[in-house]
Protein backbone atom coordinates (compact mmCIF):
# COMPACT_ATOMS: atom_id res chain seq x y z
CA UNK A 1 0.00 0.00 0.00
CA UNK A 2 2.69 2.04 0.68
CA UNK A 3 3.83 2.16 -2.81
CA UNK A 4 0.81 1.83 -4.66
CA UNK A 5 -1.01 4.94 -3.72
CA UNK A 6 2.31 6.95 -4.39
CA UNK A 7 2.60 5.59 -7.81
CA UNK A 8 -0.94 6.26 -8.83
CA UNK A 9 -0.74 9.71 -7.61
CA UNK A 10 2.27 9.89 -9.72
CA UNK A 11 1.18 8.56 -12.44
CA UNK A 12 -2.13 10.47 -12.56
CA UNK A 13 0.03 13.99 -11.85
CA UNK A 14 2.28 13.69 -14.07
CA UNK A 15 0.15 12.94 -17.22
CA UNK A 16 -2.02 15.71 -15.83
CA UNK A 17 0.86 18.56 -15.04
CA UNK A 18 2.93 17.94 -18.30
CA UNK A 19 -0.76 17.69 -20.14
CA UNK A 20 -1.88 21.31 -18.52
CA UNK A 21 1.26 22.71 -18.37
CA UNK A 22 3.09 21.91 -21.67
CA UNK A 23 0.20 20.43 -24.04
CA UNK A 24 2.64 17.16 -23.98
CA UNK A 25 3.94 14.30 -22.19
CA UNK A 26 7.70 13.45 -22.59
CA UNK A 27 6.67 10.51 -25.03
CA UNK A 28 4.57 13.15 -27.21
CA UNK A 29 7.38 15.55 -26.88
CA UNK A 30 9.78 12.59 -28.41
CA UNK A 31 6.88 12.10 -31.00
CA UNK A 32 6.69 15.08 -31.98
CA UNK A 33 2.53 15.48 -31.14
CA UNK A 34 1.11 17.58 -28.47
CA UNK A 35 -2.58 17.43 -26.85
CA UNK A 36 -4.37 20.57 -27.91
CA UNK A 37 -8.05 22.24 -27.86
CA UNK A 38 -10.92 21.81 -30.31
CA UNK A 39 -10.36 25.56 -31.36
CA UNK A 40 -6.47 24.31 -31.91
CA UNK A 41 -5.88 26.33 -28.28
CA UNK A 42 -3.43 25.41 -25.44
CA UNK A 43 -5.24 23.35 -23.42
CA UNK A 44 -5.34 24.01 -19.60
CA UNK A 45 -5.76 22.41 -16.06
CA UNK A 46 -9.62 21.89 -16.93
CA UNK A 47 -8.88 19.70 -20.20
CA UNK A 48 -5.64 17.65 -18.56
CA UNK A 49 -7.91 16.19 -15.56
CA UNK A 50 -10.57 15.45 -17.96
CA UNK A 51 -8.46 13.24 -20.23
CA UNK A 52 -6.96 11.50 -17.01
CA UNK A 53 -10.75 11.11 -15.45
CA UNK A 54 -10.48 7.62 -16.89
CA UNK A 55 -7.35 6.72 -15.33
CA UNK A 56 -7.78 8.49 -12.11
CA UNK A 57 -11.25 6.62 -11.67
CA UNK A 58 -9.68 3.26 -12.04
CA UNK A 59 -6.23 3.65 -10.18
CA UNK A 60 -8.68 4.79 -7.27
CA UNK A 61 -10.39 1.78 -7.49
CA UNK A 62 -7.53 0.07 -7.32
CA UNK A 63 -6.39 1.57 -3.93
CA UNK A 64 -9.29 0.99 -2.26
CA UNK A 65 -9.34 -3.20 -3.63
CA UNK A 66 -5.97 -3.21 -2.69
CA UNK A 67 -6.58 -1.76 0.90
CA UNK A 68 -9.53 -3.97 1.58
CA UNK A 69 -7.35 -6.97 0.75
CA UNK A 70 -4.78 -5.72 3.22
CA UNK A 71 -7.09 -4.80 5.49
CA UNK A 72 -8.62 -8.65 5.27
CA UNK A 73 -5.36 -9.97 5.61
CA UNK A 74 -5.09 -8.78 9.09
CA UNK A 75 -2.05 -7.56 11.60
CA UNK A 76 -0.48 -10.91 12.19
CA UNK A 77 2.31 -10.51 10.45
CA UNK A 78 1.81 -13.06 8.01
CA UNK A 79 1.86 -10.25 4.64
CA UNK A 80 5.31 -8.67 5.69
CA UNK A 81 7.08 -12.07 6.56
CA UNK A 82 6.25 -12.76 2.28
CA UNK A 83 8.87 -12.07 -0.36
CA UNK A 84 7.14 -9.97 -2.77
CA UNK A 85 6.05 -12.50 -5.22
CA UNK A 86 4.11 -13.94 -2.39
CA UNK A 87 2.10 -11.07 -1.82
CA UNK A 88 0.50 -10.97 -4.99
CA UNK A 89 -1.53 -14.30 -4.63
CA UNK A 90 -2.36 -13.64 -0.94
CA UNK A 91 -3.83 -9.86 -1.67
CA UNK A 92 -5.76 -11.38 -4.99
CA UNK A 93 -7.03 -14.29 -2.43
CA UNK A 94 -8.35 -11.66 0.37
CA UNK A 95 -9.48 -8.84 -2.80
CA UNK A 96 -13.18 -8.36 -2.90
CA UNK A 97 -15.28 -9.45 -6.30
CA UNK A 98 -15.64 -5.94 -7.69
CA UNK A 99 -11.87 -4.90 -8.96
CA UNK A 100 -12.12 -7.92 -11.40
CA UNK A 101 -15.15 -6.31 -12.99
CA UNK A 102 -13.41 -2.39 -13.01
CA UNK A 103 -10.74 -4.47 -14.09
CA UNK A 104 -13.28 -5.66 -17.25
CA UNK A 105 -14.59 -1.97 -17.24
CA UNK A 106 -11.35 -0.30 -17.65
CA UNK A 107 -10.00 -2.77 -20.20
CA UNK A 108 -13.09 -2.73 -22.36
CA UNK A 109 -12.54 1.45 -22.08
CA UNK A 110 -9.06 1.10 -23.28
CA UNK A 111 -9.82 -1.25 -26.24
CA UNK A 112 -12.81 1.22 -27.03
CA UNK A 113 -10.36 4.25 -26.67
CA UNK A 114 -8.17 2.44 -29.50
CA UNK A 115 -11.12 1.69 -32.00
CA UNK A 116 -12.53 5.25 -31.77
CA UNK A 117 -8.92 6.53 -32.51
CA UNK A 118 -8.07 4.02 -34.98
CA UNK A 119 -11.42 4.66 -37.10
CA UNK A 120 -12.16 8.44 -36.33
CA UNK A 121 -11.18 10.70 -39.12
CA UNK A 122 -9.05 13.08 -36.49
CA UNK A 123 -7.95 10.50 -34.75
CA UNK A 124 -9.24 11.72 -31.71
CA UNK A 125 -9.82 8.53 -28.27
CA UNK A 126 -12.74 9.02 -25.74
CA UNK A 127 -10.76 11.06 -23.44
CA UNK A 128 -10.50 13.72 -26.40
CA UNK A 129 -14.00 13.54 -26.62
CA UNK A 130 -14.72 13.45 -23.15
CA UNK A 131 -12.31 16.73 -22.73
CA UNK A 132 -12.32 18.28 -26.04
CA UNK A 133 -9.39 18.14 -27.41
CA UNK A 134 -7.60 16.23 -29.86
CA UNK A 135 -3.68 15.42 -30.60
CA UNK A 136 -1.99 17.41 -33.67
CA UNK A 137 1.80 16.96 -34.95
CA UNK A 138 3.73 20.08 -33.01
CA UNK A 139 4.49 23.16 -34.82
CA UNK A 140 7.60 22.88 -36.62
CA UNK A 141 10.29 25.28 -35.36
CA UNK A 142 11.42 26.65 -38.77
Amino acid sequence: MSLLLPAASLWIGYDTYFHARFGQTVGKRVMGIQVVRLDGNVIGWREAWLRSAAEALYYMFQVVASWVALSRIGDDGAYEGLGWLQRGPLLSQHAPAWPSWIDGVYFAWFWGAVVVMLFHRERRSLHDFIAGTVVVQEPSSE
